[in-house]
């Protein structure tokens, strides 16, 4: 294949994205199996690995309808699998999305992958746990109690609280926790401001933390702030906790 001219269809095809040349011809000479008709799509994919924003909204507006249609009789949440399909293409490093070889259409690829994603979501459902888990990491005695007394009940109500997010904010949760995604891949991801992914992200956690409390305070039958004062004491087993219970709904 011809780095200059699948280059140049590339750059038709999709104007306004920008690749580095040299970069994009190493990634072309290591997919000896390419079509001359996946020129376009290759060129797309490099983008959005390097994270172009006008490459990601590009991919995103021709190809998460066709992701959209292909599980559509698999009776899953679709809204689910298009944002675990943008996390699994787009998370790295290096973003999956560069494992596309050209061979054959992305479209094809990517219409595989969302129902893949499908099949596994519907296996989770059949088989998976109901609650999280979570660590204590300080050995202090007081907390140990906490734990054996109160730990069934915070996994009930941060379950809950889990439960509660829409997908798209569980979504951006795995971008940030899972992935390791900085506030610029997750804006890059969803093409929005980097001011605006940082305000989805702070209010993603503050819903969690309020939910979880809420949830508590009501199980446990306390003041607000008796719920808030043991979830102080508990929060250090919250970010394991929300890895736990983000990395079980991951599709793999």
């Amino acid at each position: 294949m011809d780095p200059t001219a699948t280059l140049a269809a590339g750059e038709r095809a999709y104007p306004g994205v920008n690749v580095a040349r040299d970069a994009f011809a190493r990634f072309l000479a290591a997919r000896p199996r390419a079509t001359a008709e996946a020129g376009p799509e290759l060129y797309l994919a490099f983008a959005c690995g390097g994270g172009d924003p006008i490459a990601l909204q590009a991919f995103e507006t021709r190809y998460l309808p066709v992701a959209r249609i292909a599980v559509k009789h698999l009776e899953v949440n679709a809204d689910e699998v298009l944002q675990l399909l943008r996390v699994r293409f787009f998370v790295g490093p290096p973003p999956r999305i560069l494992d596309f070889q050209g061979a054959g259409s992305l479209e094809g690829w990517v219409r595989a992958s969302a129902v893949r994603i499908a099949l596994d979501l519907k296996r989770r459902e059949r088989t998976a746990a109901g609650v999280c888990s979570h660590e204590l990491s300080q050995p202090d005695t007081e907390l140990r109690h906490l734990k054996v007394r109160h730990g069934p009940a915070f996994e009930r109500a941060f379950s809950q609280a889990c439960a509660s997010l829409s997908s798209r904010e569980r979504a951006v949760l795995r971008l940030s926790t899972l992935g390791g995604a900085s506030i610029d891949r997750i804006a890059a991801t969803y093409g929005i401001h980097r001011a605006t992914a940082a305000r989805w992200l702070e209010r993603i956690r503050d819903a969690l933390h309020d939910r979880t409390l809420t949830a508590l305070g009501a199980e446990l039958g306390e003041s607000d702030a008796g719920a808030a004062s043991l979830l102080r004491l508990i929060a250090s087993g919250l970010e394991v906790s929300l890895r736990r219970k983000l990395m079980s709904a991951e599709a793999h």
